[in-house]
């Protein structure tokens, strides 16, 4: 019934047209202007979308970096700390002989 109803507005719609002197013509030429609108709108928002997940993603994955480069200079850190206490501590043995 859905349909039907639609046809019948369409067609009053029409009819409204043709009775204000509005041709066939400039009809399709309007209704494809707003499909082409609402297709540029739609591609528009199409790339915001995949902008904004790319953002997300390289947000993450320098996120990601960020965390590996704490941790490796977390562990340099400690292995120099190792070094110096290694030595320290042959220093320290060696004044002792």
């Amino acid at each position: 019934m859905l349909i039907l109803e639609d046809n019948d507005v369409l067609r009053s719609e029409m009819e409204d047209f043709s009775n204000e002197g509005v041709s066939a013509r400039e009809i399709l030429a309007t209704a494809f202007r707003a499909i082409h609108q609402t297709t540029v709108i739609m591609i528009q928002t199409r790339d915001a979308i995949l902008k904004l997940v790319h953002n997300i993603l390289e947000g993450r994955e320098n996120a990601a970096q960020q965390t590996d480069s704490v941790y490796e200079e977390e562990l340099f850190t400690r292995q120099k700390e190792q070094a110096l206490r290694q030595s320290f501590e042959e220093i320290q043995s060696s004044s002792k002989m």
